[in-house]
């Protein structure tokens, strides 16, 4: 029996209404079809990635679509009986008014509502629960994507991976492991928060939300945040490799026009040197003038080329570098593998060092 994908219309949200398409994600349409062109992967793979993906982000979106609107409309009605009750106390100061009684009560409700909401808000957290299931929307939400483009973490090569390493690129085929080893965490951390955020103490887990594991010890923590910050690491660095190759190619061809110039500026030397004696001897050479006339045009434009090319160079530094400087911890490895690359492709550091400190 031939496997075959499983059809859109199964993670149609409109049960009643076929006609109508709805799905719980957005571009669904287009995930479905680019999931769907993936030649190294398989029927069954392809279907593991949409059930598990799908039932994992309705999870998570429909639990905050329930929370967001108890959060949202109690801290808007919250926030706008915050200024009416005083509005009104301001002006209720009469007491022979007729809307005297009518004012005092409607305050006193309307105070009574906000008090009842602020407790629910304490006792379901719909606050952290809030921020802590949006948090985890978007990052299901970016995984996919991130995995469909091979970018970020899914474009670092695993030398352990020997298709990997032999290919010298990464494939959907041997990142899906990765992917729904991803997935699956993520989820399980979202379980675990909520259930943290339901059992530990309000005021010890205001900062925790969205960043709490449920561990048992201390030690494991460490280790995996050890973890981490290594396999961050590797990946910030492979990161200043891409950007240190794009460098490259811009500096070859600034060095290539800085010996083209300087065989020009041989060449317009001796030209200057026999116009100065033709004027001497009063001789007038025409197509002498003209030469020098063209290599200056020629030193102008390898000019103006090769500023271009050194603003590139500071603009790719100036973002794409900058980023990396700013989210690495230690400024020395940096440099080191800076001076490493420079030095393995027989490049000049000198004149760009002060670019990169």
């Amino acid at each position: 029996m031939t496997k075959k994908l499983i059809s859109i219309k199964y993670f149609n949200n409109h049960i009643l209404f076929c006609c109508m398409e709805k799905y719980i994600i957005k571009d669904f349409r287009i995930i479905y079809n680019l999931i769907e062109e993936l030649d190294d992967l398989s029927i069954w793979e392809k279907n593991l990635i949409l059930t598990r993906f799908l039932h994992i982000y309705k999870y998570i979106k429909n639990y905050y679509i329930y929370i967001c609107r108890c959060y949202s409309l109690s801290k808007l009605f919250i926030i706008v009986v915050g200024i009416i009750n005083p509005a009104l106390l301001s002006i209720n100061h009469d007491q022979n008014n007729d809307h005297y009684v009518l004012i005092y009560w409607s305050v006193w409700i309307l105070q009574l509502v906000v008090s009842i909401l602020t407790a629910l808000i304490s006792f379901f957290k719909w606050d952290k629960k809030y921020f802590l299931y949006t948090n985890y929307k978007t990052k299901i939400e970016q995984e996919i994507w991130l995995y469909l483009e091979l970018t970020g973490k899914y474009a670092v090569i695993d030398f352990t991976n020997k298709e990997e390493f032999m290919e010298n690129k990464t494939s959907h085929s041997t990142k899906l492991k990765c992917f729904l080893t991803k997935i699956e965490t993520l989820y399980k951390k979202l379980k675990d928060s909520d259930l943290e955020i339901e059992d530990i103490d309000e005021d010890n887990n205001d900062n925790d939300i969205s960043t709490t594991d449920n561990t048992q010890s201390a030690k494991p923590n460490i280790d995996n945040d050890s973890n981490n910050n290594e396999d961050y690491q590797q990946f910030m660095i492979s990161q200043l490799k891409i950007i240190l190759n794009d460098i490259k190619e811009y500096i070859i061809e600034i060095n290539t026009l800085d010996n083209s110039k300087n065989t020009i500026n041989n060449e317009l030397l001796t030209l200057t040197k026999t116009q100065i004696n033709n004027k001497k001897e009063d001789i007038d050479d025409e197509s002498l003038n003209n030469q020098i006339t063209d290599n200056n045009n020629k030193i102008n434009e390898i000019n103006e080329k090769i500023s271009n090319f050194e603003l590139m160079i500071k603009n790719k530094i100036n973002i794409d570098y900058l980023k990396i400087k700013n989210n690495f911890s230690d400024m020395d490895i940096i440099i080191c593998e800076i001076e490493s690359f420079f030095k393995n492709n027989n490049l000049d550091i000198e004149k760009y060092i002060d670019l990169f400190r």
